[in-house]
């Protein structure tokens, strides 16, 4: 597939909501369209979406990069930061957004949302902000409860006077479209909250009061008066079972329900219930035997919808413990058709992850990475990096926790001018080795080639303090200085190389220093001060950081 059909594809799995499914679809269009800055937006999203907010960062950073004045770009940055909960640098991204294009709501929003979350420090931020935020349409629109709303331009407004005021919900709470909305998006089945193991599910509900200012009690034997003796007996056992099943005493629970199922044996919900207690013993086959008698009674009878999605995500829970995945998840997609309810959502969501981890924890073998590296390391010699990354790639998911594989993906993803690939894997060769001098060193390299002295020199000090006998740090840290010095004395300046420097947040809080801009003022009005200001390590290391960022330029002599 080409880089747009994959764009395409993440698109259509952002606006489901799959995320991660998202990611994996951008990433693949990057590695075959590297310089879309659109891409690496588009990934940001997902990112921000799932809370990786540091990976989202990133992403942000590269669209910058690539495309540096587009306001979305500096808009998707701000977003990353204020999930980092770095609130003025967030401000100040969207700020940057703004100046690019004035009219951009995203942007304006962006920082009346962070000086927000400044003000109150954080800690404070009101709860419904986050459910009403820039996502919202996407969840309505995808969820089919909730999607006809979107005709109606009342409901329309209210939502929208949500996200400018997130208070204003108190207002609309009396509107049941509202209450439901809100339901919805905090994943509560409103239906089925009170619900003890679907066990009313399977009968016509006592009909309650209407709301009226002073409601009158229903009268107690409402529920029982409209049942047959047969029933009313069954719902007896019924509930004595559930008392049992509750105080754990199994046994008895199921003589309760197998007699309610003599009595009325066209009531499944005796048979999930009974179901339940089989899956509280263990006994996973049982309970899978009778959730597929009570949907198979259930739809002959024409049961509610709500009673067999009940025993199907109990049959998916009980095939899940049997750890027959391709099974359970079956189940559990068949009891969302019927129904869906968030809980048995997320038990779809852990049980597709249990499979993934048991499928990945069967494809380890150490044997076999190495066998992969090796080949990985020949391909590399030859020149053939595309197919290193691969080799490379499968001695990862053979063995996942050696620092070493992650090491020699990101020399080849460097060669390929992957810079941003290279630096997560040194990432993550340093979150499993933080003492991996080969890894640091790489990382020192990648902020060479992207530019960005004060860092590469940062690292590559690192990496001497492990190793400071390392002749490939030596070199590294040889020429970085002298790219500084190279650059100091030009009357050119690097407007890429600035630009990177002063979107970095290091630098920003070095400039925002009220000590450091009084010795800056000094170096101009009053140089004499300003020597004496130098005697400070800590002012002479954040000048220094400066120098070698670019964004301070000055003469030896003044120094």
């Amino acid at each position: 597939m080409s880089a747009e059909e994959f764009k395409a594809k993440g698109n259509a799995a952002f606006q489901a909501g799959k995320n991660d499914e998202a990611i994996n679809w951008f990433t693949s269009a990057i590695e075959l369209d590297p310089g879309n800055h659109i891409l690496y937006s588009n990934r940001s999203a997902a990112y921000c979406a799932s809370e990786q907010y540091s990976k989202a960062f990133d992403d942000a950073v590269k669209v910058n990069e690539l495309k540096p004045d587009w306001a979305k770009g500096w808009s998707r940055k701000g977003a990353a930061l204020h999930g980092k909960k770095d609130f003025a640098g967030a401000v100040e991204a969207y700020n940057k957004g703004l100046s690019l294009e004035p009219g951009n709501e995203t942007c304006k929003k962006g920082v009346e949302d962070a000086k927000a979350a400044m003000g109150g420090g954080g800690g404070g931020a009101n709860p419904f902000s986050k459910i009403f935020g820039p996502d919202v349409w996407v969840k309505i629109k995808t969820n089919p409860k909730l999607a006809p709303f979107l005709d109606e331009p009342d409901y329309v407004n209210m939502i929208k006077a949500m996200q400018t005021n997130p208070q204003a919900i108190n207002m609309f709470l009396q509107d049941k479209r509202i209450m439901q909305t809100f339901a919805c998006l905090c994943g509560i089945d409103m239906a089925s909250a009170d619900d003890f193991m679907g066990e009313e599910e399977g009968r016509p509900q006592p009909s309650k009061p209407a709301p009226k200012p002073e409601p009158k009690p229903a009268p107690s034997t409402s529920s029982s008066s409209s049942l047959s003796p047969k029933a009313q007996e069954a719902e007896a056992e019924k509930e004595k079972g559930n008392a049992f099943y509750k105080s754990k005493e199994f046994d008895k629970a199921i003589e309760c329900y197998d007699r309610a199922l003599e009595l009325c044996p066209e009531n499944i919900v005796y048979l999930i219930n009974k179901a339940a207690v089989f899956l509280e013993q263990q006994n996973f086959d049982e309970c899978v035997k009778i959730c597929d008698e009570a949907v198979e009674k259930g739809r002959s009878s024409r049961a509610d919808v709500k009673t067999i999605a009940k025993a199907l995500a109990r049959k998916g829970s009980a095939l899940h413990k049997l750890k027959k995945f391709d099974d359970a998840i079956a189940a559990f997609k068949s009891s969302l058709m019927e129904h869906r309810v968030a809980d048995t959502l997320n038990k779809l969501n852990a049980c597709e992850k249990d499979k993934k981890d048991t499928e990945a924890a069967a494809y380890l073998d150490d044997g076999k990475a190495a066998e992969a590296k090796e080949r990985g390391n020949e391909k590399f010699k030859a020149g053939d990096f595309p197919g290193a990354v691969r080799e490379y790639d499968e001695a990862i998911k053979r063995k996942p926790n050696d620092p070493t594989y992650y090491c020699n993906r990101a020399a080849a993803y460097t060669k390929l001018n992957e810079l941003q690939h290279a630096m997560t894997d040194c990432d993550r060769a340093l979150e499993l080795d933080p003492k991996y001098v080969k890894a640091i060193s790489r990382k020192a390299g990648i902020y060479f080639w992207r530019k960005e002295y004060h860092k590469a020199l940062e690292w590559y000090e690192k990496g001497l303090a492990e190793d400071p006998s390392n002749e490939e740090l030596r070199k590294g840290l040889e020429c970085t200085l002298q790219q500084v010095n190279s650059a100091q004395q030009s009357s050119d300046v690097d407007e890429d190389r600035l630009r990177k420097a002063m979107a970095d947040p290091e630098i920003q809080s070095i400039l925002h220093d009220p000590i450091l801009q009084s010795v800056l003022r000094d170096f101009k009005e009053n140089p004499k001060a300003a020597q004496q200001h130098l005697k400070s390590p800590e002012i002479m290391e954040k000048i220094q950081k400066l120098i070698a960022a670019g964004v301070l330029r000055t003469s030896s002599q003044a120094m």
